[in-house]
């Protein structure tokens, strides 16, 4: 992700075509846990998560399957209705979403 994609007036990041599973490029909100942490990152190179000598990381293991996750909770825990979850994360089925929803009402439920 590159800082030009980031828009903290607007709280937007856009994921451009090349980068997004659908093919598509698509503007993504940013709530406001996400925007502060944004906020507080030095703009040491173009890229948004850079390391000291500024060039990008290419792969952190596991943060995307936590970011998806972390994105279904927040929303579902939130009332959004899964067919709009489905249409943010640009999902192409229900079936994922439905996983991650079914395990946070579990978990309320033990709670």
């Amino acid at each position: 992700m590159r800082w030009l994609d980031v828009d903290l007036g607007r709280r937007t990041v856009t994921v451009s075509a090349a980068y997004a599973k659908s093919g598509q490029t698509r503007t993504v909100p940013l709530n406001s846990v996400l925007l502060a942490a944004l906020t507080r990152l030095p703009e040491i190179s173009e890229f948004v998560f850079a390391k000291p000598n500024g060039k990008p990381y290419h792969a952190i293991r596991g943060f995307r399957a936590a970011c998806q996750r972390t994105f279904v909770t927040s929303l579902v825990e939130n009332g959004v209705d899964l067919r709009t979850v489905q249409e943010l994360g640009v999902w192409p089925t229900l079936s994922l979403i439905q996983r991650y929803a079914h395990k946070k009402q579990r978990m309320r439920e033990t709670t």
